[in-house]
């Protein structure tokens, strides 16, 4: 056999083994997203680290390395594979780092991951994302205990309703969307837009606690008590531990005239957040306009001790 023959003979080895790792470099790549999807979250960590095991250059085992981490709540490692696949020139890496930027309280960093990840492919599932991601910044200023939103910027309040919107309208089905345009829409005071909005999320998504809640809010904002009180009990149906869904319907049954359901709901939110001033507080209200001043005071008492002294 001549050194021709035998260097041909060489090179297609190397081709054949080189294509077998790829071939098996998927199969693993498959197995961890089939059971990222079942939520087999570390037989998916597994199956994507033997694909880079095999072939370290797949940047996609990397991105869904990095989903399947957030499941486990390892955010360091998640954004690490994330950036790992970026610079391997994977763009899908930068809304999967965006979100483990988000879970990990980086909302400034999740915010610019996911706009970057739009001006290279602007998605419905993208724009959604921002405008979740900018939401909850602009919702983590509002000071809830004291009814204050010195903090909150309406110029990015605007921007999260434009994103909903460019959402929806390239994927009329992201009911997520559409709940986080309503929350976004009820701190601009665009009650009707909000309701509106609620409304379309539970069509879409009706075993979803969070657009009745949200409605309840926004019902017990314009005193429609009694529709308030309904989308609460559907929240808490569909969740049972949803605090504030208890803390809006005990005030909806009070302002009805309900008063012992609604000191009972307060109840009910102080065993879910004993260290609640706020539950406190509104309890010793509701107290006191039943006429018990006693209890009143002695929830206001407690209130006080837990370092709550904003509604009275």
């Amino acid at each position: 056999m001549n050194r021709i023959t035998i260097c041909l003979l060489a090179a297609a080895c190397l081709t054949i083994t080189a294509c077998h790792k790829k071939e098996d470099a998927s199969l693993y790549l498959n197995s961890c997203v089939d059971k990222i999807g079942s939520g087999n979250i570390a037989g998916a960590i597994a199956d994507c680290t033997k694909a880079i095991e095999v072939d370290p250059k797949m940047s996609a085992a990397y991105v869904n390395r990095s989903y399947a981490r957030l499941g486990i709540r390892n955010f360091d490692g998640a954004i690490a594979d994330a950036t790992e696949a970026i610079q391997m020139g994977d763009m899908s890496g930068y809304s999967a780092r965006g979100q483990a930027k988000q879970l990990s309280g980086d909302l400034s960093g999740a915010i610019e991951d996911i706009t970057k990840a739009i001006e290279l492919q602007p998605t419905a599932i993208a724009y959604e994302l921002r405008a979740k991601f900018r939401y909850e910044k602009e919702s983590g200023r509002v000071d809830a205990d004291k009814g204050q939103m010195a903090g909150v910027s309406k110029g990015e309040l605007a921007l999260v309703v434009t994103d909903c919107t460019k959402a929806v309208t390239m994927d009329s089905g992201l009911a997520d969307a559409y709940a986080t345009c309503g929350f976004a829409k009820k701190l601009l005071g665009d009650d009707g837009g909000a309701i509106t909005d609620f409304s379309q999320a539970i069509v879409l998504k009706p075993q979803n606690a969070v657009p009745y809640m949200g409605r309840c809010g926004v019902e017990l904002a314009v005193r429609n008590f009694p529709q308030s009180v309904a989308d609460c009990t559907k929240a808490i149906a569909l969740k049972p531990d949803y605090e504030d869904a208890y803390a809006i319907r005990g005030l909806a049954r009070a302002s009805t005239g309900d008063l012992d359901g609604g000191i009972a709901d307060y109840d009910t939110v102080i065993q879910l957040e004993p260290a609640s001033g706020p539950a406190y507080s509104t309890r010793g209200d509701i107290k006191k306009v039943k006429g018990d001043i006693a209890g009143a005071n002695a929830d206001y008492a407690k209130a006080t001790a837990l370092g709550f002294d904003g509604f009275r």
